[in-house]
């Protein structure tokens, strides 16, 4: 990948299944006659400000972007086979690592025109524009995705609490029934009974007074 104007400096990206434990090659083709004393990468320490180095960033925010990415398909795609509960997690803590990145980006783009070499700038410009916005369309995704899910929550809920429900309900007729069972019935019929002839004779005996005073 070309990263200047400067056609004999590129960056190989390395495949992680490659097997080879680095990221990337910074290759640079000159003469070593060439190398000013302070530029001389292969033999001197050099800072991310003054050098190639810059790149790094820019590494590092694409790493983190693909383990984002990585971990929020699990929950993204229709065909993986995981509850409800879970896919959910994993969405909401997909956008918050989402945001530590666009703050990483965000402090990168900050700093280009102050630390990064004049070469590299525009290059890099270029790769901060690709990154942000391969960041918002993976955050759209994922709010999508949990807006859905969070309706699927809440419709999961709406059926778990109308199944409550009727258990609630058949719970109550059962010791309602339970209760009926440890009944005398026929020591309440005659108590019942009696309570019936004390409620009539009152309202006799009331009835009776009254008629007398309209008398």
């Amino acid at each position: 990948m070309k990263i200047c104007s400067d056609p004999f400096e590129s960056f190989c990206y390395v495949p992680k299944d490659e097997g080879i434990q680095v990221d990337a090659f910074f290759i640079k083709s000159q003469f070593k006659e060439t190398f000013l004393k302070w530029h001389d990468f292969p033999n001197c320490e050099l800072s991310i400000s003054e050098s190639h180095l810059f790149w790094a960033l820019h590494l590092d925010c694409f790493q983190q972007y693909k383990k984002i990415a990585d971990y929020a398909n699990v929950a993204l795609l229709q065909n993986n086979n995981i509850d409800l509960e879970s896919r959910y997690a994993i969405l909401f803590n997909s956008l918050m690592k989402l945001e530590s990145l666009d703050e990483n980006i965000l402090a990168i783009e900050k700093y280009i025109n102050s630390e990064c070499d004049v070469k590299y700038r525009d290059r890099s410009k270029e790769i901060i524009l690709d990154q942000k916005k391969k960041v918002q369309d993976l955050r759209l995704s994922i709010e999508k995705r949990r807006n859905n899910s969070n309706t699927e929550l809440q419709i999961e809920n709406i059926k778990f609490h109308r199944c409550y429900s009727w258990i609630f309900a058949l719970l109550v007729i059962t010791q309602i029934f339970l209760a009926a069972l440890t009944i005398d019935w026929d020591k309440e019929m005659k108590s019942l009974c009696l309570f019936k002839e004390s409620v009539m004779s009152a309202i006799e005996f009331e009835y009776d007074n009254l008629i007398k005073d309209f008398r």
